[in-house]
């Protein structure tokens, strides 16, 4: 786990959480397959909406800068990156990171009153992901002695190794899940995820991968209305 510093972060981000609200607000989100975790026996309790480098046109001006502002913040940070999430020798992660349709931005919406895992524990699939501040507690990191809240200031960005890192002789994904609360709750990921024509160092495709999480997490689980 690493915490990056981010000043410039905050105002954008609260710019593109009220964009988010406004979209909410206005029936305008076409929402993700709902997921189930690994081992849950229901769905998560959220909604979110994604976006990718090839979804620029579609997305609202404050979300656009959001995404962009998290990506400088990957590439003026990725040396630091890289030195804390270390890799097998003949590997490097900036030569790992999708860059055609990535990185993916997630927000999220967690309803106000819903009670225990929202999002069960899991863990990523990609590289790693970029967690700035969310608009209310929730998140919580697992450890060797139980679960900690993740406390996150307006100006950091949290850094949580995914699975893929593992393929590649990286650190261990971090598990993570997020507990509901009184109020409702948004939040942004940053899924830096592994270029998908690669290989891992077993000759599997990340590709393979990739999909056969997505099948395990949303096969037959889509979205209400």
């Amino acid at each position: 786990m690493i915490v990056l510093d981010s000043p410039k972060i905050g105002t954008v981000l609260q710019a593109g959480y009220e964009a988010f609200r406004r979209m909410l607000a206005d029936g305008e989100c076409e929402f993700g397959l709902n997921e189930v975790a690994i081992g849950a026996s229901h769905p998560d309790a959220k909604r979110y909406i994604e976006f990718g480098a090839k979804d620029d046109a579609g997305m609202p001006a404050a979300v656009r800068d959001l995404r962009l502002q998290l990506c400088n913040v990957l590439n003026d940070q990725l040396e630091l990156i890289s030195t804390r999430l270390p890799l097998a020798t003949g590997s490097c992660l900036a030569d790992l990171i999708d860059r055609t349709n990535g990185p993916v931005l997630r927000l999220s919406w967690y309803a106000a009153g819903a009670v225990g895992e929202v999002n069960h524990p899991h863990t990523d699939i990609d590289l790693f992901t970029m967690l700035p501040q969310a608009t209310g507690p929730g998140l919580q990191l697992w450890a060797s002695d139980g679960w900690h809240a993740a406390n996150l200031s307006s100006d950091e960005v949290l850094i949580l190794p995914g699975d893929m890192l593992k393929h590649f002789g990286g650190v261990p994904a971090v598990l993570h899940r997020v507990v509901g609360g009184d109020c409702g709750r948004i939040s942004a990921s940053l899924f830096v995820n592994a270029e998908p024509t690669l290989a891992t160092r077993q000759g599997i495709e990340i590709s393979d991968i990739f999909a056969q999480r997505l099948t395990a997490v949303r096969a037959n689980h889509r979205t209400g209305s």
